[in-house]
């Protein structure tokens, strides 16, 4: 039997009890055999998939977005079980790059046939990611997201205005020591981005495809520049005509080592933020995730 764990605060957070009802007619009409389930009262999507697995559980199924993805994928990962993906998020990064149908009927329809790929996992201290891991101002713009959903709702809209919202202030700079596989490098940036997903930078026509292709990093820093520059960017960001050099520095490593001047930091990964202790070591995991999703070519 499958699980579908449901973000019940995924996507624009509106009448989940329909969202559930949706999801349990679009199993239903795939013809799986799959329990409908929401964390218990103060359990997160994680414990609620550690406790699934402990109870025998083979295949979870993430119905969310890209951070309910990156909460079951460790535990999935850590037990050899498979995870599957309804997507239902706000931009669903990690679904649309894998061939994933964002309808969720046809998502079921993918779960029942059940085409299964190995996917590299990154890895930020320990922690499993699926698209990218950041500090500095993207961080800050998940705190303002928070307040702007909080007030408009989940929007993609909304989520651009969080950006702005965000800028608009005086975002700081931290001093890092770098370290990319073994050599060093001391950077001053308001922010530093690292993807582990080429979709995500085809996404916004960014230069370094191709490490992430080729199982590595790219890691895009920003410059030391004044805030109307900042604007700039995130405009050309937005729209997909920011350059490396005047937009940012680029940067591609097998593994990454991030020492900000701070013993611990604020992390954001695949959307969502946490504190971490320093440094951040950045690296891929030896063995893959099993995945439900269309095979590359197909």
């Amino acid at each position: 039997m499958m699980h579908v764990i449901v973000n019940r605060h995924a996507g624009d957070g509106a009448d989940s009890d329909s969202r559930i009802a949706q999801l349990r007619r679009a199993v239903d009409s795939a013809g799986l055999v799959a329990d409908v389930v929401t964390p218990k009262a103060r359990e997160s999507l994680s414990d609620c998939a550690e406790r699934l697995l402990d109870q025998g559980a083979e295949t979870l199924v993430a119905a969310g977005g890209d951070g309910t993805i990156a909460a079951l994928a460790g535990p999935c990962h850590a037990a050899g079980a498979r995870l599957g993906v309804i997507p239902m998020g706000t931009f669903n990064y990690f679904a649309r790059a894998h061939g994933i149908p964002q309808n969720p009927d046809h998502a079921a329809e993918n779960l029942a046939r059940g085409p299964e790929q190995a996917v590299a996992l990154g890895m930020v201290n320990g922690r499993v990611f699926l698209n990218n891991v950041s500090i500095g101002l993207y961080p800050s713009i998940l705190r303002a997201r928070e307040d702007v959903y909080d007030r408009f709702g989940r929007s993609r809209p909304a989520a651009y205005w969080s950006v702005l919202k965000t800028l608009a202030r005086r975002p700081g700079s931290l001093r890092l020591a770098v370290e990319l596989d073994g050599a060093e490098h001391r950077l001053r940036t308001p922010l530093a981005f690292v993807a582990a997903s080429a979709y995500q930078l085809e996404e916004f026509d960014l230069a370094g495809v191709e490490a992430p292709r080729e199982g590595s990093f790219a890691m895009l820093v920003a410059p030391r520049v004044r805030r109307r520059a900042l604007l700039r960017t995130a405009w050309r960001l937005a729209w997909g005509k920011a350059a490396k050099g005047p937009d940012y520095d680029l940067y591609t490593a097998d593994e990454i080592t991030i020492q900000p001047e701070k013993p611990d930091v604020l992390v954001a990964c695949d959307g969502e933020k946490m504190q971490m202790d320093t440094p951040l070591v950045i690296k891929r995991h030896a063995t893959p995730l099993r995945l439900i999703a269309p095979k590359a070519d197909s």
